[in-house]
């Protein structure tokens, strides 16, 4: 919704690389799988995809964690952002809290999703990615982040592609999106 006035703004595609040839290429394009192929040690498997094209007025998303409990979520879940405009804190840039991803699961194992308070997260700690046109940032699952509203005159566009290792499920985004 709009930071100011409530009205509902849609800044968000989950799923896009079934809408976009282009997003799909890009979410299995071999220099991100590398990266995080590299990360886990063997494969990596496209779990989740959207594009969040957050437009001036939208608000942010509160703290929280992207791994939710569900039986068949990957414990392996990680996050990678593409960027497609610049994102700083004026257009409402990801906001990360390193070093928490060791803590894993942050609330309870129910499966539903939570934002979590100042009191589990020392917000003092956030670091804005602050990231040009193809930029690209990595963090896990477990990793607590936000982002504030988009405060800027112009579109602030993100490619959230998830991934797990291919030895946690194999290739489960059409099972994932299925339930």
């Amino acid at each position: 919704n709009h930071f100011e006035t409530g009205e509902c703004r849609f800044d968000c595609f989950d799923p896009v690389i079934d809408l976009s040839e282009r997003f799909e290429r890009l979410a299995r394009d071999e220099r991100i799988l590398g990266a995080v192929s590299e990360l886990y040690g063997e494969r990596a498997s496209l779990f989740k995809d959207k594009l969040i094209f957050k437009p001036p007025g939208a608000a942010g998303y509160g703290l929280h964690q992207d791994y939710i409990s569900w039986e068949s979520f990957p414990e392996t879940f990680v996050t990678v952002i593409v960027a497609i405009d610049s994102a700083d804190a004026s257009n409402g840039a990801t906001e990360v809290f390193p070093g928490y991803h060791k803590s894993g699961l942050l609330g309870p194992r129910d499966g539903m999703y939570r934002e979590l308070t100042a009191a589990q997260v020392d917000v003092s700690k956030g670091v804005t990615l602050d990231l040009e046109p193809g930029d690209m940032a990595i963090f896990s699952g477990y990793t607590p982040h936000r982002s504030g509203p988009n405060r800027s005159s112009q579109w602030r566009r993100l490619a959230y592609f998830s991934y797990n290792a291919f030895s946690e499920g194999g290739d489960q985004r059409e099972k994932h999106y299925a339930e």
